[in-house]
């Protein structure tokens, strides 16, 4: 995959605002995959607030630059912008014993440790972010 031209991977933090900016500006994307996390709940026990900087903060920080980006675009690549989020079946659950697929309608877990809510949360921003349009095909997806 890194040899095409369509494909970029930029390792920037993801509370750094200007950095995204000059992501965003640079490349142009029509197509955002965020798969940016701090993982491993045992982690989140005793340091929580990695996780709430880099899966609260830092969603919402990528959420503001995707949206600064694509406010002035063009009528006709407005539509074709896609952010993709992904999330955790720690947020969710697990489906064992079935061949489901989580949606967007399944109930969060009632007891999260830290990870897991901090993940929660940043669900709940890209679904916050949905009246700006931009995110009409958004597409709920999840990792087990």
């Amino acid at each position: 995959m890194a040899d095409n031209a369509r494909y970029a991977f930029e390792q920037v933090d993801i509370c750094d605002c200007m950095a995204l900016d000059r992501v965003f500006a640079e490349y142009q994307p029509d197509k955002v995959i965020h798969l940016a996390a701090e993982s491993h709940v045992d982690r989140s026990i005793d340091g929580p607030a990695a996780f709430i900087e880099t899966n609260v903060l830092g969603t919402y920080t990528l959420l503001e630059a995707a949206r600064h980006y694509w406010r002035p675009l063009s009528a006709k690549k407005k539509p074709g912008f896609r952010f993709h989020h992904i999330s955790t079946d720690e947020v969710y659950g697990d489906l064992l014993g079935t061949d489901g697929l989580f949606t967007g309608n399944h109930a969060l877990l009632a007891k999260q440790p830290v990870y897991s809510a901090s993940k929660a949360y940043s669900d709940h921003l890209v679904h916050a972010w949905l009246p700006y349009l931009w995110l009409a095909d958004y597409r709920h997806q999840l990792l087990q």
